[in-house]
């Protein structure tokens, strides 16, 4: 005990978080223990510029994003004004520097070094101090030492290989439960290496052995339902809306962390989207205190664990351990060093050390990976055969803490059997001694908490029925359940000004382009928030695609006979059938033309690459041309005309640059054609489109001396197969209503090959626990007229 009196006291101990309990522990012992506890990142923080929410409001107000603005102030703190960069960036941040500092929102703390001055500083558990070393430098009167850990005698060099985590962790179980009957505290037993993939297994092994694995739950402040109902309160009302959030909330923890975030921004000036996007970032990192628990095993925080600790290490396998830093978004490694802050290879590294240590410590007493698992194949870290360890199998314990040992083992052998075709012939002895009635027995349908009134008038949209029959369950979170999905994207804006030019294309006598383009531009950016500076670079690109998609429109419209236009225009009819029962949409346009004889068609804009496919229409799927059919077919307007086409009209297309052979007009006219089906008689469809023949406007349209050629023909339809595309919608609809309001929303996401995948773009897949067998998957084939027609199928002599 003297010699550690006279190693801490009146010391500055720089040591990972991990280890200040035991250094407040000997405090407990020898209260006189005048030490302070730094943790590296502290003593770094010491000497840089240091800043407060102030400062990142100040930031925040400038760039509009508050991640970046964080990353801003993290440069800004250690940024010197006095030194030249590289970085045209850091250089460019000076002037913030020194604004920021002259307004006191960055400041230093006087003289730094005297926290570390006449002290003997004890750096504890660290494997690269080279970070420490240069920010104290050479002060007067310090005494820098290290508190080595010795490697013991015989280090562990064994490394345990198993078939599956079942295996790895009935046998790392076994090992803790031994070693805590032996008499070491709980508190002392780490685990190393569970991620949340491991989460479920650990809670399950758990009450088998009858001590717990503390996983962590991260929770955030956006999490939180409170959180929500207060937001758009505040966003209405500021500052006065704060004293009732305590007050209806009680004890609540999260209303106190609520309260003191928005607290934290009182002055923000910016607008309600902005605030709302802004306060939305900062409450997703903004975490949750958990409860804390005592008599538990925990998880290990880093490499560094507490001296004395009984570290149990599984799944150290190959591409995890030990693990590859990446580059920060905004600052690079190369500007993080000119800052002489932790390139990602240095972090790597350090990374790599602190590694390497624990295989080399008296701390750990297990280590373990497996070879399959969670649908992956794995191998072992690379680092295990640098530090001489050997692979061997786990020989069978002499004991079992377990207590179901037997049905275990009885799971395992039957994961082997089911996943792998491994039969294990004890198996058939277990399953008579303790058959397992609930092996893979988990429920994974949905049975819905809130039920739909069976009286309720609904309505039904193209889009409503395409969520639902691509996954009810989905289907049901989001429009039952009302829950917010994803954020509006860059994409789905592009959408909205592609498709008000084209309206304003039929709705103003008097169309102007750039006029029109430049209204639709500027009424997105105030609906939803201004682009950035790269986005508006790519507009320039954009502004001339869409001339070009109006261009090809105006040009066609003009040999139409007497057409009447009818654009964005939304719409709502009652079901015949059912009267509690209507469908809405929004069509895109709708073409009437001719003299004698009057015809239309359906043109659905489409700025991504969604088709129209007949053969997904049975499954709900590819509805919006025949429901759009359905409701012109019960329109007064349209009563005395003929339909005659059923189409997508791609305004943007993923082909953006032309080959060289290409002329624009004919690049243009490719990219540009009308996709979807038409009438199977010629006169009809020449009155639409004069080069019907060999269509330059609609997509695989062409007539020959025999007739419309194999590619052509499955995409014409006559006067009844149109009606019976419309009356499918309405079927689907039907069935559709019955569904929901029988409360039927089983997760059964549907794979449609090549072609769509519910589960691909779902907002809910962090809340969604399908199996891969509730999955529908469908091989719907090709398309007969997804190719082009060849040369001779043209002129119809096939």
């Amino acid at each position: 005990m003297d010699k550690i009196f006279s190693l801490y006291s009146h010391a500055a101990i720089i040591a990972p978080k991990s280890r200040h309990d035991d250094f407040l522990a000997l405090k407990k012992e020898e209260p006189h223990l005048d030490f302070e506890l730094y943790t590296q990142e502290d003593v770094v923080a010491l000497f840089a510029y240091q800043y407060d929410e102030r400062a990142l409001e100040e930031v925040y107000r400038e760039v509009g994003d508050e991640e970046k603005a964080e990353a801003i102030l993290l440069a800004l703190s250690h940024l010197n004004s006095e030194k030249s960069y590289l970085s045209s960036k850091l250089e460019a941040l000076k002037p913030l520097q020194k604004r920021l500092v002259e307004r006191g929102l960055l400041y230093k703390i006087p003289n730094p070094e005297r926290s570390f001055e006449n002290k003997n500083v004890v750096i504890s558990g660290y494997q690269d101090t080279s970070k420490i070393s240069a920010v104290l430098g050479e002060l007067h009167n310090m005494a820098i030492c290290y508190d080595t850990v010795e490697i013991p005698a015989n280090p562990l060099r064994i490394a345990y290989e198993f078939n599956d985590a079942y295996d790895e962790l009935h046998d790392v179980f076994n090992r803790m439960a031994d070693d805590l009957a032996s008499g070491t505290p709980i508190d002392s037993l780490y685990l190393l290496g569970v991620d949340p993939s491991y989460f479920d297994l650990v809670k399950r092994f758990s009450k088998h052995y009858g001590f717990t694995v503390h996983t962590p739950t991260k929770r955030s402040l956006y999490d939180s339902a409170v959180y929500h109902a207060f937001r758009p309160r505040y966003l209405a009302r500021g500052e006065e809306a704060l004293p009732a959030l305590l007050e209806e909330n009680g004890q609540s923890k999260d209303a106190a962390a609520l309260y003191r975030l928005f607290r934290r921004y009182l002055s923000l000036g910016h607008d309600e989207k902005t605030l709302r996007s802004f306060f939305d970032e900062i409450a997703k990192k903004t975490g949750v205190d958990e409860p804390s628990y005592t008599n538990v095993v925990r998880l290990l925080d880093g490499f560094i664990p507490p001296k004395n600790a009984h570290v149990y290490f599984v799944s150290c396998q190959m591409g995890a351990f030990p693990p590859v830093a990446a580059e920060g978004d905004y600052l690079s490694d190369s500007e993080m060093a000119e800052l002489g802050l932790a390139m990602s290879s240095e972090m790597t590294e350090e990374w790599a050390l602190e590694l390497s240590a624990l295989l080399d410590s008296a701390e750990l007493r297990f280590l373990s990976y497996k070879k399959k698992a969670f649908g992956a194949v794995y191998f072992p870290s690379g680092l295990l055969e640098e530090k001489g360890f050997k692979i061997e199998k786990s020989p069978i314990l002499p004991y079992d803490y377990s207590d179901d040992k037997e049905a275990l083992l009885e799971a395992t052998l039957l994961d082997d059997e089911v996943n792998y075709l491994r039969v294990d012939k004890r198996l058939n002895a277990l399953k008579v001694g303790t058959p397992l009635p609930d092996y893979r027995s988990f429920d994974y349908t949905y049975h819905p908490f809130v039920s739909v009134n069976p009286r309720e008038p609904r309505s039904y949209s193209p889009t409503q029925l395409k969520k639902f029959y691509g996954c009810p369950y989905s289907y049901y979170l989001e429009r039952i359940l009302a829950i917010e999905e994803n954020s509006m994207t860059f994409f789905s804006r592009v959408g909205t000004i592609f498709h008000a030019v084209m309206k304003d294309l039929y709705a103003s006598s008097a169309f102007d382009f750039e006029t029109s383009w430049s209204e639709a531009l500027a009424s997105e950016a105030s609906e939803n928030g201004a682009f950035n500076a790269k986005e508006n670079a790519l507009f320039l690109r954009l502004k001339e695609e869409c001339f070009y998609a109006v261009a090809f429109y105006q040009t066609h419209d003009s040999l139409l006979i007497d057409p009447a236009y009818r654009t964005e225009e939304p719409f709502s009819l009652e079901s015949g059938e059912n009267p509690l029962v209507s469908f809405k949409g929004q069509f895109d346009k709708i073409v009437s033309f001719g003299k004698e004889k009057r015809y239309f068609v359906v043109i659905d804009y489409k700025t991504g690459s969604e088709r129209f496919s007949e053969e997904l229409l049975p499954y709900g799927l590819s509805m919006q041309l025949p429901y759009y059919a359905y409701y012109a077919m019960h329109d007064s307007a349209f009563e005395n005309q003929e339909l005659i086409g059923l189409f997508i009209g791609p305004i943007l297309s993923g082909r953006l640059v032309k080959d060289a052979k290409d002329s624009l007009e004919k690049f243009n006219s490719d990219k540009f054609r009308l996709e979807g089906v038409f009438a199977k008689d010629i006169d009809k469809m020449l009155a639409f489109d004069p080069s019907a023949m060999k269509s330059d406007f609609i997509r695989s349209l062409s007539y020959g001396k025999k007739g419309f050629p194999k590619n052509a023909l499955a995409r014409a339809k006559s006067p009844e197969e149109f009606a019976t595309l419309a009356e499918s919608a309405k079927k689907l609809t039907l069935e559709a209503d019955e569904k929901i309001r029988q409360g039927d929303f089983p997760i059964a996401p549907l794979n449609v090959k090549g072609k769509f995948d519910a589960c691909a773009n779902c907002s809910f897949r962090d809340v969604c626990y399908r199996k891969d067998e509730a999955v529908k998957h469908i091989d719907a084939g090709k398309d007969s007229a997804d190719e082009e027609e060849s040369e001779d199928d043209a002129n119809g002599l096939e």
